[in-house]
């Protein structure tokens, strides 16, 4: 075979299937021409939402830089007025003059009140007469009966938020760091106290009524250096007095803000303090409602009757007292 035949018997695939016809190429081409839309498409699609996401992101951001920049410049400006009770008098007046020795007087009554009304509840044959119902409804009193100690909450503001300015001086000479913090001691003291007498009081309570009720009735001991000290504004203790409430009105604390709202432990602030406060004393009294209910309720149990043990210890020394 010469080189003639060879080439000749060379076959190609367009021999074989033949040229496309034109119909062919212009689907192939609109389908590829689609393709491309739908890919570009997808493309622009995804891009816009990475797009969006991001304008998303940076508009929280913004707004949150935006807040927090709003709040410092407030705390910065702002201030706390003092308290209008007669702790106010304890910082204020001068020791041993006539304002002083009333707001002492008022305090010790409170004192003496509570320690009373704490020494006086009992938890003796609770078991059989508590029902589940008042055991609920005490558990979702709890942080109410928190909340509602003005005195303790003044108490974790103060450590979170004011602090001492030596430029009240100005105002009065005796109102000192010490006599500001001491107010403040006594101020934690009162509220303690309050907290205590309601939470044992609830506690103690086996019906739902008597529940809010004894709510109602013990708040008003929280408002007894308030009713005081309004007395004292209206001129009902005297001119001296009332002067005192005045120079107290013009007094207010700075906030702590800068240099002075440290951190700790990590990210903490001490402007912290107020809300971490606030939950431990819910935890402790938490704890507290639990061990109460495990003695109510679970009598398979061998638990400690803690409750029931304090108030016999009570009750015993009260014999002791009235036999002499």
């Amino acid at each position: 075979m010469d080189e003639y035949d060879i080439k000749a018997g060379v076959v190609t695939f367009e021999e074989v299937l033949g040229e496309p016809d034109e119909e062919t190429t212009i689907k192939s081409s609109i389908q590829n021409e689609n393709d491309e839309k739908i890919t570009t498409k997808s493309a622009v699609k995804g891009e816009n939402e990475n797009e969006n996401d991001d304008d998303e992101d940076d508009e929280k951001e913004k707004l949150r830089k935006s807040v927090h920049s709003q709040m410092l410049s407030f705390k910065e400006k702002g201030s706390f007025e003092m308290k209008e009770d007669v702790y106010a008098f304890i910082t204020v007046a001068p020791v041993f003059s006539s304002p002083f020795m009333l707001a002492c007087i008022v305090i010790g009554t409170k004192y003496i009140v509570y320690g009373t009304l704490i020494s006086g509840i009992t938890f003796s044959g609770l078991d059989d007469e508590m029902p589940k119902r008042v055991t609920m409804i005490k558990f979702f009193l709890i942080p109410i009966a928190v909340s509602m100690q003005a005195d303790l909450m003044a108490v974790y503001e103060k450590i979170a938020n004011i602090r001492y300015d030596p430029g009240v001086l100005t105002i009065s000479k005796t109102a000192t760091r010490t006599k500001f913090n001491f107010s403040y001691a006594l101020r934690f003291i009162d509220g303690a106290l309050s907290l205590t007498a309601n939470f044992l009081t609830m506690l103690s309570t086996n019906t739902t009524l008597g529940v809010f009720l004894n709510f109602a009735a013990l708040h008003f001991l929280q408002d007894i250096d308030d009713v005081i000290y309004n007395l004292v504004a209206k001129g009902f203790y005297g001119d001296s007095i009332e002067h005192m409430s005045v120079t107290c009105r013009k007094i207010s604390w700075p906030r702590r803000v800068g240099d002075d709202n440290t951190k700790f432990l990590g990210c903490l602030r001490v402007s912290h303090l107020d809300t971490i406060l606030y939950f431990i004393t819910y935890l402790v009294c938490l704890s507290f409602y639990i061990v109460h209910t495990i003695e109510m309720h679970a009598a398979n149990i061998d638990f400690d009757h803690l409750f029931e043990r304090l108030s016999n210890t009570a009750d015993k020394a009260d014999a002791e007292v009235g036999s002499f």
